[in-house]
């Protein structure tokens, strides 16, 4: 029986021990997801990124800053170009920042 309980009060998956991998699905286009998504259930932690002419728009900020973390150093690998705008479920919509707000539209 204490099995049973200790596999209900486990959860699908640990946030803290995900390591999250990057694919670029066409040029400038990624996914982001974690390297075991096949083996789990990691429904809350994918993401995605363009990289754009001038700026990068990263789809999802994560469920907590380790992940964010990985997310940034992850585009990171693939530009230097600022990121410019997140887009996340909670807003459904884009985020502007500091760096878009301070741009002049042409």
């Amino acid at each position: 029986m204490r099995q049973n309980d200790d596999q209900a009060a486990t959860p699908p998956w640990d946030a803290a021990r995900v390591n999250l991998t990057s694919k670029e699905l066409s040029p400038g286009v990624f996914a982001v997801l974690p390297d075991d998504v096949f083996d789990k259930d990691h429904v809350a932690t994918t993401a995605g990124f363009v990289i754009g002419e001038r700026s990068v728009l990263v789809i999802e900020s994560m469920l907590n800053g380790d992940l964010a973390s990985q997310l940034i150093g992850l585009v990171r690998q693939a530009t230097t170009k600022p990121i410019s705008s997140w887009s996340t479920p909670a807003t459904t919509g884009i985020m502007p920042t500091e760096t878009t707000c301070s741009q002049k539209a042409p």
